[in-house]
């Protein structure tokens, strides 16, 4: 015959042993919840709000002579344009490699000034603030408890920074100007709390870490503890009402 109280006894332990365990966790994926649900994503996380698309590429009167004096020594694989702080850039894939042509003036592989990139990054910026700071840079500089990595290992970017209520930062690849991402103190925060979450504190990527998995265990094993003796309660507090 099943002991009611000896049942509950170890549901009571089990529940408290787990508590320690995955309290801190679960406080953690609810914070993160209310983060994710409060947060607008697409206008403040992803920059909708105060970032326009790149302009749609237009191919200058001439490119096409520009190309083949280009080219004329190598056997051209593929042809991509872009646009770009220097205007429009082809990349041009042979035997030797890439190449970037910039069609303005034909040079082939250089690299925007600051001024080029200042001027790309403002046509592009919507929001209500001033630009503050034009910088080339290997990689951002981590924050937050050093999880978060704004461009995720990528290197040579231009940065530029605008001093609105969320400080964006527009990013730009640094031997091109092409334009990559939008970041933001927000977007800071919300990948801090999503590497939180799924508790890849590395790549903030893998959901179906070894890490997370043992954790959802334990939450699991807490909540059903914890709902077993909500029924316990229940049935005694029945049982006495009677």
């Amino acid at each position: 015959m099943i002991n009611g109280r000896r049942v509950q006894f170890w549901t009571r332990r089990i529940h408290r042993l787990f508590a320690y365990l995955i309290g801190i966790q679960v406080l953690l994926w609810i914070l993160g919840g209310v983060v994710f649900a409060w947060v607008p994503f697409d206008g403040l996380i992803k920059g909708g709000d105060v970032l326009q698309p790149p302009p749609a590429v237009s191919l200058p009167e001439g490119w096409l002579e520009q190309l083949q004096a280009s080219t004329a020594d190598q056997e051209l694989r593929s042809l991509r344009s872009h646009a770009s702080a220097q205007g429009v850039l082809l990349e041009l894939e042979s035997s030797e490699g890439i190449r970037w042509l910039r069609l303005a003036d034909g040079v082939v592989n250089a690299s925007p000034t600051a001024e080029q990139v200042s001027a790309y990054a403002s046509s592009l910026y919507r929001g209500g603030g001033g630009l503050v700071d034009v910088e080339r840079i290997d990689r951002p500089s981590a924050k937050v408890l050093g999880l978060v990595d704004e461009l995720y290992d990528r290197r040579d970017v231009w940065r530029v920074s605008f001093d609105d209520w969320v400080g964006t930062r527009l990013y730009f690849e640094g031997a091109t100007g092409r334009y990559l991402t939008v970041r933001n103190d927000f977007w800071v925060l919300y990948d801090a709390f999503w590497r939180l979450h799924i508790m890849d504190y590395r790549r903030g990527a893998d959901f179906n870490n070894l890490l997370l998995t043992v954790a959802a265990a334990c939450a699991l094993v807490f909540s059903l503890s914890g709902l077993l003796l909500m029924l316990q309660t229940a049935w005694r507090q029945l049982r006495i009402s009677r």
